[in-house]
């Protein structure tokens, strides 16, 4: 009996006592995803700082928009006033003063499917003079897929479209519509960046002539523009090499050569962080489509530009990024946030001047997958979910004032 209490009864306690907190803990996870999945949740959530607590911002986040379909971009007209997609196949006008919400156009010919549909949207640089908004979206005619990007032309109150202008119409999509779309970035001189998608075939990424895995830099029109990689390459190429791109963030000027950063969705390898630089990043995952290669093959390619920051295996699916502006937001200020859908959180990175990275937290593990991240002309931030049809929701992230 004395052996029973004093080494079976422990155990046994201990035992129960592990069994009872994490069926404590598995429910209060479920009971917690219920509450996202039911928008359950009390708004606006107030997060601690992290790292460091004097320098750090404390946060709060609130929701703009819920019940949504996979909102994939947006972009600020105003500091209260932006468009937005949803992949079904809308572009969405939202001003965050009154409310309200309207549909301002549902494209004909919208191919959804896997991940292809209406994907990125951006303004003009000089919105306020040709109000032009360039628009990503899979199309299908004739039963066969494809990806265009659309120059829309928007009424004075912003509520009509008065023109369209197909840019370009010869980018490669996957019928399954994997790695079939793109996403685009306007510059200060009015030219236009386009990243894209392999289409999952092993070939086009290091093809001359293939818009599939590359970089694009066009002007309004969609004609490539001077300081492009020249012949044997098709004249609208800035870089090749890549496999499924994400995100991109321009710097206000080049820096060295460097025009901003981009965001690719990896292999089952690694997912990237790449400098917007030309030349060859490097994948190509030939013979067949080879998953099992890193995206940037320094055996193959020597000489091919290495990323600046990797996720290492396993990959955990990032999308969009951005650089935070402003003192508002305190030490997080000039950093990198990177929006990840498969772990399901954003990425809060810092470089120092040499592109090391000194800084790599998680943030934002509350919201489910994360597709895009976009700071509005009011400072504040804002990310989209991806969660699925219904559920998904556009979210506002505002400095506290201490």
């Amino acid at each position: 009996m004395q052996l029973f209490q004093k080494k079976v009864l422990p155990i046994f306690t201990s035992l129960i006592f592990t069994i009872v907190a994490v069926g404590f803990l598995s429910s209060l996870v479920n009971l917690i995803k219920f509450m996202q999945e039911k928008n359950l949740i009390e708004y606006p959530i107030t997060y601690p700082p992290t790292g460091d607590s004097s320098k750090d911002p404390q946060v709060k986040v609130t929701e703009v928009l819920t019940g949504l379909a996979n909102p994939w971009d947006m972009t600020f007209i105003n500091k209260d006033f932006f468009y937005y997609t949803q992949r079904i196949g809308e572009l969405r006008g939202h001003n965050l003063a009154t409310g309200e919400d309207f549909l301002l156009i549902k494209p004909e010919n919208i191919y959804v499917a896997g991940e292809a549909g209406l994907l990125s949207v951006q303004k003009d640089s000089d919105f306020e003079q040709n109000h032009y908004l360039f628009n990503c979206m899979d199309i299908q005619n004739n039963g066969v897929a494809a990806v265009n990007v659309v120059r829309w032309t928007v009424s004075d109150d912003l509520k009509q479209i008065l023109d369209k202008k197909i840019i370009i119409s010869d980018m490669p999509a996957n019928q399954s519509g994997r790695h079939s779309g793109c996403r685009i970035a306007t510059s200060l001189d009015g030219t236009v960046w386009i990243v894209t998608g392999d289409t999952a075939v092993g070939t086009f990424p290091q093809d001359p002539k293939s818009l599939g895995g590359k970089v694009l830099r066009v002007d309004r029109d969609g004609n490539g523009v001077d300081g492009n990689l020249t012949e044997p390459f098709d004249h609208r190429i800035f870089s090749y090499g890549h496999r499924n791109m994400q995100g991109i963030v321009l710097f206000p000027k080049p820096i060295d050569g460097v025009y901003g950063l981009t965001a690719e969705h990896g292999s089952a390898v690694d997912d990237e962080v790449n400098l917007l630089k030309q030349g060859n990043f490097g994948w190509d995952p030939i013979p067949g489509y080879n998953e099992e290669l890193p995206m940037t093959d320094l055996v193959k390619f020597p000489n091919a530009i290495s990323p600046i920051w990797t996720s290492g295996a396993p990959t955990v699916a990032i999308s969009g990024l951005t650089i935070l502006k402003g003192s508002r937001w305190q030490a997080w200020q000039g950093d990198v946030l990177v929006a990840v859908l498969k772990d399901m959180h954003i990425r809060l990175q810092k470089y120092d001047e040499n592109w090391k990275l000194t800084r790599d937290d998680v943030i934002f593990t509350d919201f489910g997958r994360i597709r895009s991240v976009t700071q509005g002309l009011d400072g504040d931030l804002y990310f989209t979910t991806d969660n699925g049809i219904g559920h998904d929701k556009i979210l506002r992230v505002t400095p506290v004032e201490n």
